[in-house]
């Protein structure tokens, strides 16, 4: 069965089958071939057919590629070295550089300080006061608060010359009455036995006014009540009914429950 080519065994048109020859034959000795084996041709055109695949999946796969590809190519520019890694270079130069200064250190120091103080142009004049006068020289700290101080100094009286020009601009001057004829509403000091009395008076007329307002208010309120009703009189034998049932009332008394105990057993 592995002998036999998969394509010549496919192609075969088998016949139908029949219920005689379902049946298994019995097992015997010898091995029978079934199929036979591919032609060489066969074999050729088989190896023909799946380069022939090969080369198209190969094209599309390739095609695909193509039509992915992004198409920006960024430009990148930088310093173009003759030849060679350029990090190598800039370091060989920056290797020579530090060489050279290294060397022209090693002569300014064997010619000696001269060249130096050639560029120190500055000189300094000094008054015959401070020539005359022998003191000590200060310090950098003393120096600096002396210089803070004096900052400080003249900040304040930068302030101050301000303040007095601002204050020159507004030359209002109020003037304030003072009258001595206002007398205090609680009187604590002039009358202090009498607050408590003054305030009870005060609530009292208070609510003496609230009361006014509130019966006039109710007068209102009545004069607005118009309705009369219509009263008819009573007939005789209902009134003797009611009379008896309140002499009735007034004699009888209400007998009232013992009270429960307070206490529980």
């Amino acid at each position: 069965y592995l002998s036999c080519d998969v394509f010549e065994r496919l192609a075969v048109n088998l016949p139908a089958r029949d219920s005689q020859k379902m049946i298994e034959p019995e097992p015997s000795s010898e091995i029978v071939p079934q199929t036979k084996a591919a032609t060489p041709r066969q074999v050729e055109a088989f190896l023909a057919r799946q380069k022939a695949c090969d080369a198209k999946r190969e094209k599309k796969v390739n095609r695909v590629a193509d039509e992915l590809k992004p198409s920006f190519q960024p430009s990148v520019k930088g310093r173009k070295s003759s030849g060679g890694d350029g990090f190598m270079e800039r370091l060989a130069v920056a290797a020579r550089r530090r060489e050279r200064r290294e060397l022209e250190a090693a002569e300014r120091g064997a010619r000696g300080g001269d060249e130096e103080n050639l560029e120190c142009t500055f000189t300094p004049e000094i008054s015959k006061r401070a020539k005359a006068v022998e003191r000590p020289r200060r310090s950098c700290a003393e120096l600096s608060a002396g210089d803070a101080l004096r900052k400080e100094t003249t900040r304040r009286l930068l302030m101050l010359r301000r303040e007095r020009e601002e204050r020159a601009k507004h030359n209002f001057q109020p003037k304030f009455a003072t009258s001595t004829t206002v007398e205090s509403k609680l009187k604590i000091s002039s009358d202090p036995t009498t607050y408590l009395e003054r305030l009870k008076e005060d609530a009292d007329r208070r609510e003496a006014a609230l009361q006014a307002k509130r019966d006039e208010t109710g007068d209102d309120e009545d004069a607005e009540l118009t309705f009369q009703p219509k009263l008819t009189k009573c007939p005789a034998y209902v009134t003797r009914i009611a009379r008896g049932l309140a002499l009735t009332g007034r004699s009888t008394k209400k007998v009232e429950a013992p009270a429960k105990p307070d206490f529980r057993f």
